[in-house]
Order: C-alpha cells, then sequence, then structure tokens
C-alpha cells in the first residue's frame, strides 16, 4: 500500500459536494478532496468575504495539501466533525485550504506541515484571532477534544447548542472512518515507471519546498549563525538535488540545479526563480522526456489518480536511489532521503515515523544491498501498519506477492534477503535514454 491511499467510495459520492469560491479553483478541481456538504472550501478568491460574513462566530480550518497521505486519511474525521459541529451550532463554522491550490493562504497562516487544524474567533470587526492549532496528530479521539476545547476557550459564555456540540463530541465514537482497500500498484512497461519517476522527481523539488515560506532561504554570512529552520530546508534541498543528478541515470541535467544552488548560496531564491532553474536544466531531455515545469505536475501513469499520486512515485524515486547506489554511497544518500522527508516532505506523521524507521542508518547500513533491503522493510513497514485502516491484513498489504517473485520468501513464508535485492534491483532499473 502507498501511504496516501484514499476511500474510494466516499470520492464518488461526495466530489460533487465540494464547495469551491471561484472558478479559477474549479480548474484544480481533481486536486481538491472531496469533504462533502458541511465543509467549505476557502482560497484567495473567496476567504475575505467568507471571514466576513461569519463575524462572531469560532471558525475551525483543515490546511492540507492534497498529495499528503496523512491529510488524505484525516478527511474522513474532519467531514465527520464538520457534521456535528455544523449540525447542531451556527455558531461554529468549518473549512479547509488546499495548500497546493491556496499556497499563499497558507503562508498566511504559517502553516507548514500537513494537516494542520487551527480555530479562530472572528471578531465583530473581521479581526481573526488564534485560539490554537494542532500539526500532525489526526487520532480522532485526540482532534474531537482538542475541537471541543477549541469551542470552550472561543465561546464564552457556552450557549445550550455549543454545549451540545461539545457533548456530542465526547460521546462520538464512529467507526466507519477508516480507509478502503485499494488495488496495489503492478508492474507495468518500463517507459511506465520512468515517466512517473520523473514526475516524482520534479514534485519532490516543488512540493512542500514553499510551504511556509515565500523563497528557499539563503544560508547564514557565518558559520556563526545559529542554524534554523530556514538553513536546515536549504541545506537538505542541495543534498537531494546532488543526489538525485549523481546517482539516477538521465537525471544528470540536474547538476544546473543543484550548481545554481552552490553558486546562490547567500541568495533567497523565490518559487518562480526556481521553477526556471528546474525548467533550464531539463530542456535537454530526462527519462520519459518530462521537462520540468508547472503543467507536468502530477501526470502520473503506474501512480495514477486521486489515491495515488506524489507519494506513490516519491517511493519509486527511493527505490530507484538504492538500487542505483554504491556501496560507498548507500549510507549518505539514505541519510539525504532522511533529510529530505524530515525538512522537505511536509506530512507531519510521515515525517516523524520516517525518522524513527531510520534512526539506526549509521550502524546498520554497510552495503548497498542493506541499504536496499533497509528501504523495502521501511515500505512494508509503512503498508502493515496501514493495513487495518484499509479493512486487509498485514500479509495482504506487504509486497512483492507470491505471483510477482515466487523465490523471495522460503517455505516457511520468512523473506529470503538475496532474492529481494535481486527483484528489486530488476524492478526498479529503467532505460535512461530519454525517446
Amino acid at each position: 500500500l502507498d501511504e496516501n491511499r484514499e476511500e474510494q467510495s466516499l470520492q464518488a459520492k461526495a466530489k460533487a459536494n465540494v464547495r469551491v469560491g471561484s472558478q479559477d479553483e474549479c480548474l484544480c478541481g481533481s486536486r481538491i478532496l472531496p469533504f462533502g456538504d458541511y465543509v467549505t472550501h476557502l482560497n484567495t478568491t473567496n476567504f475575505d468575504h467568507s471571514v466576513d460574513i461569519n463575524k462572531g462566530k469560532v471558525m475551525l480550518t483543515d490546511f492540507y495539501m492534497s498529495w499528503c497521505p496523512h491529510c488524505r486519511r484525516f478527511k474522513a474525521k474532519w467531514s465527520r466533525i464538520a457534521k456535528i459541529v455544523s449540525s447542531l451550532s451556527s455558531n461554529l463554522v468549518v473549512f479547509a485550504v488546499d495548500c497546493v491550490d491556496s499556497l499563499d493562504l497558507c503562508r498566511r497562516f504559517t502553516v507548514r506541515t500537513g494537516p494542520t487544524i487551527t480555530a479562530h474567533r472572528i471578531e465583530h470587526t473581521g479581526t481573526m484571532d488564534e485560539i490554537g492549532r494542532n500539526s500532525g496528530d489526526v487520532e480522532y479521539a485526540h482532534v474531537k477534544h482538542w475541537v471541543g476545547e477549541m469551542i470552550k476557550q472561543g465561546i464564552s459564555p457556552q450557549t445550550s447548542d455549543t454545549e451540545k456540540v461539545i457533548q456530542c463530541l465526547e460521546n462520538d465514537n464512529s467507526t466507519d472512518l477508516s480507509l478502503e482497500a485499494h488495488s496495489t500498484v503492478q508492474d507495468v512497461p518500463v517507459s511506465t515507471k520512468v515517466n512517473d519517476l520523473s514526475v516524482a522527481v520534479f514534485e519532490s523539488l516543488i512540493n512542500g519546498i514553499f510551504l511556509g515560506e515565500d523563497s528557499i532561504p539563503a544560508k547564514p554570512a557565518s558559520t556563526v549563525t545559529p542554524v534554523t529552520h530556514c538553513v536546515e530546508r536549504r541545506c537538505a534541498l542541495e543534498k537531494w538535488v546532488s543526489i538525485l543528478h549523481t546517482t539516477l541515470p538521465g537525471f544528470e541535467g540536474l547538476k544546473a540545479a543543484s550548481d545554481y544552488l552552490t553558486q546562490h548560496a547567500n541568495k533567497a531564491i523565490s518559487r518562480q526563480e526556481w521553477l526556471e532553474v528546474l525548467g533550464n536544466s531539463t530542456q535537454s531531455g530526462i527519462p520519459g522526456n518530462i521537462v520540468f515545469t508547472e503543467p507536468n505536475r502530477g501526470k502520473y501513469s503506474v501512480c495514477a489518480g486521486e489515491a495515488h499520486g506524489f507519494p506513490c512515485g516519491l517511493w519509486q524515486v527511493f527505490h530507484a536511489i538504492t538500487v542505483y547506489s554504491a556501496d560507498n554511497t548507500t549510507l549518505y544518500n539514505l541519510q539525504g532521503i532522511r533529510q529530505y522527508v524530515r525538512n522537505l516532505f511536509v506530512c507531519r506523521q510521515c515525517q516523524v515515523h520516517f525518522a524513527a524507521m531510520s534512526k539506526d542508518l549509521e550502524t546498520s547500513i554497510t552495503t548497498r544491498d542493506s541499504g536496499i533491503l533497509f528501504l523495502f522493510n521501511a515500505h512494508n513497514s509503512v503498508s502493515s501498519r496501514l493495513a487495518p485502516a484499509y479493512g486487509i491484513s498485514v500479509e495482504e498489504a506487504k509486497f512483492p506477492k507470491t505471483s510477482a517473485c515466487g523465490a523471495c520468501r522460503d517455505g516457511s513464508g520468512h523473506w529470503v534477503d538475496s532474492e529481494i535485492v535481486s527483484y528489486l534491483d530488476k524492478k526498479y532499473r529503467y532505460n535512461s535514454v530519454a525517446s
């Protein structure tokens, strides 16, 4: 399973219920998560008006990235909370903001990871006072308690309807908030995998890079300057681009982007400038002939669909990096992947989980094969952890299936490391010639 596989039955029913504020947002509608009737989507066009017509109320908002796996998992829970809140009280309003389509709005509220939920009191003057925020903890029991606390702090004295909302949230033990099983990614022709690999590489250099920031930060002029969040992000990006162009065949053109970051170390780089750098770096062609420009974002093949997308493609990139690494570069490359996830893959729970899985890299990774096996086990660990949410067993969630690699398990059903390495080596190698 990929971490962002989503409940498809709800998608179909709720698709028509997504409320958008303008025709422009409809152009990106395929990325906006369908929450249903009780959640209104905000964007830069309709935000001020929505605030103006809800003066005196408490505003609950889910800031998410449409590609973020845990943001998708959180959707059903936020929809459930919105139904309870909106049905019982006219003093509470529930919103959602897609930070992919409304990046400026998410910067305005200093959103750095997803999902981030906030509570604001909208004063009668139109000013917004933040009551609190919660980033990353999407367990339903915690979130509904948090919402109840925000209501208590935001509305004083309590009214009969808000008291009813709090009581209903406390008593709600919904069990229908899990995800439904989704088909796994199947083996496809190499050219299709190459297309997905290239799109995922591009998105890895855009998604999350500018969340909470209007530019790639400059490095401090002196090493005496304390290391900050911004510096860590810059260093993580530099290392990630370097690994991509030195490890993956066909992506050598990204050296130009890597050199640009190095040569302009003391300069903050805007989003538009970075897009131009990426576009120029790939004009000569990369695998799949994908040029790094905005129209090519999200154009996946084997990872196509709302339930797959970027995280699915990124796992392919990670596996390809381990396959093309050497014994003496594997640890460095995996450290770069860890640094990328920690700083630039802005799904908070994903960051926490990957940090835990990779905490012993320095003592456990000694060869290329050990790196391949580490990522294989990490990927299956994610699938196993999510299996109950999809209503399937842990064994059903793991890859490869026996039908794909009969030799990958022994007679007792245990993984055979040498066969796993051989299988993954074949699966994630590709023709690097742009054709």
